[in-house]
This record gives C-alpha cells, sequence and structure tokens, in this order.
C-alpha cells in the first residue's frame, strides 16, 4: 500500500480521548506503520481521512487529517499535514512539516530503509500555531513469502507541551488480492502507554487513475478496549 510519510501523532482530540499511542492514527493510509517506499521527482500524493476513537473509560472523540506531499530530489520527500478534532470545545489542530529520506533505496521487491521525520506546530481556538515538537522514526521494508510485504518501524517523539520524549514501536504485513484491492494487519505500542494495539486495514482502487479509498479498524489490548476507525482516500498525482 503505497505511502508518503505519516503524521508524526494524531490530533490531540483523540490522543487525550483514549490516551492512544503516537502511532494510533497518522498518515500512512490505512494502516499506521509506515514502509520505506519514497516518491520520484515530480510525484506527489495526498491522503485525507477522518477517524473516531472509542473507549469505556473515556468520552468518545473524532479526528479529520489530510496530508499533501511530492518527490523533491532523489530518494528524499517533502511534505504538509493537517490535522483537527471534530466537535471538541478546544478547536485544537496541529500542522506539521513531514519529510522521508531514503537510507537504503527500495529494490524492485520493496526491501529497503528510510527515515521519516516531521516537526509540528500546533494551536487551541484564540491562539497562533506554535512549534510543539518533533517526530523521527526509522522504517525498514522487507519481502516476506507468498506475495506478503513486512515493515518494521522505530521511532520517537517529543512534545513541548509535556516534555515528553516517548519511545514507539510498529510491526506489519500487507498483502495485494485479486481485483485492485490490499490488506494489512499491523500491531504498535509506545513506552508511555504499553499495552498494544492490533489493527487490520484495507483499500481498493477506484476506477479513476490514481485514486483509492481505505479504511481501518482497530482495538487496544487492554481492559479499557479503546477502538479506532478510520475511512480515507488516497490521490497519486
Amino acid at each position: 500500500m503505497p505511502k508518503f510519510v505519516r503524521l508524526p501523532w494524531p490530533p490531540a482530540s483523540l490522543v487525550l480521548a483514549l490516551g492512544l499511542p503516537p502511532a494510533a492514527c497518522d498518515g500512512a493510509r490505512p494502516l499506521s506503520t509506515d514502509d520505506a517506499a519514497v516518491q520520484a521527482v515530480g510525484d506527489c500524493q495526498s491522503d485525507s481521512y477522518a477517524g473516531r476513537a472509542i473507549g469505556r473509560a473515556r468520552a468518545d472523540a473524532s479526528a479529520a487529517a489530510t496530508q499533501w506531499g511530492c518527490g523533491v530530489f532523489r530518494g528524499s520527500a517533502l511534505g504538509l499535514a493537517y490535522a483537527g478534532n471534530l466537535g471538541g470545545s478546544d478547536g485544537e489542530q496541529t500542522l506539521a512539516l513531514v519529510g522521508k529520506t531514503a537510507l537504503q533505496q527500495a529494490g524492485d521487491d520493496g526491501t529497503g530503509t528510510a527515515l521519516a521525520w516531521g516537526t509540528v506546530g500546533r494551536k487551541v481556538r484564540g491562539t497562533a500555531f506554535r512549534y510543539d515538537g518533533w517526530s523521527a522514526t526509522l522504517v525498514h521494508t522487507a519481502a516476506l513469502s507468498a506475495g506478503w510485504t513486512g515493515h518494521v518501524n522505530l521511532g520517537a517523539t517529543y512534545q513541548r507541551a509535556s516534555h515528553a520524549l516517548t519511545a514507539r514501536w510498529s510491526v506489519a504485513a500487507e498483502h495485494a488480492l485479486p481485483g485492485r484491492l490490499r490488506v494489512g494487519v499491523e500491531a504498535f505500542a509506545d513506552d508511555r502507554d504499553r499495552a498494544p494495539w492490533i489493527q487490520a486495514g484495507a483499500s481498493g482502487d477506484l476506477p479513476f487513475h490514481g485514486v483509492s479509498i481505505n479504511a481501518s479498524w482497530g482495538t487496544q489490548l487492554s481492559p479499557t478496549r479503546n477502538r479506532l476507525a478510520t475511512l480515507g482516500t488516497t490521490v497519486d498525482f
């Protein structure tokens, strides 16, 4: 499933509502785990989605995000990402400069390594955007057996407001099906909320060149049984 780069962390509305890990609902659609592919120079992609988080112990929360990026140099891509809560009283929003650089160019089978990064500004209603932290993730992709592709992410985020440095990990496997359909499964967690998430996603190409739709559903392996559902679209141009 081609992806650009991930939002460094999800909109704060979802984080505060369910205590989600940083990888829970970023822009790498439809899963949270990134792959090592980097757009060629001049190739661009937009990702947009809406998500809803549900939990037993906390109020439900919804958010939306969009990300636009292009290959700008050989092995490097840059983009802008925006996210905001839906219906929240504080009107919290994030705006991020994001990028990805190939450390080992992906081969014909997709195997490769890259560094994804981002720097984030955040605002609430009545204030201006202010710098609020950064994210860096080492991404490795490898071809597996029977047409499956695997991904491993190891990364960290820093949030200035809380002075919190958070380490995170994620692993995923993806597979292409007949009929222009793709499916994937993943697990992810961080060192602040160690209960892992299990998530599944699917995407399918529409009969328009470069346009696809995607959806994901995940649950946290904890007594609160937090859940997250998203629906989005990707456009390559």
